[in-house]
């Protein structure tokens, strides 16, 4: 529990301080499995919070994942 409190604030902070860019495109995702597959291409940063992660597309910007599982 305490673990998931954490994440969700380090998220937020994360979440917050990039809204100051200005003309980025900031994506975020939570859940028990989050997955993007080959063709998908996110156009900017892609924020993870979730059991397991599976990027399997193209990521333009930054990627954070607070996960258990990630795979790349």
């Amino acid at each position: 529990m305490k673990r998931t409190i954490i994440a969700l604030l380090i998220l937020m902070a994360v979440f917050i301080l990039n809204n100051y860019q200005a003309n980025a495109s900031t994506i975020v995702r939570s859940g028990k499995i989050i997955s993007i597959n080959e063709q998908q291409i996110i156009d900017g940063d892609f924020y993870t919070l979730g059991n397991s992660v599976i990027l399997s597309g193209k990521v333009t910007g930054d990627f954070l994942s607070l996960a258990g599982n990630v795979t790349i």
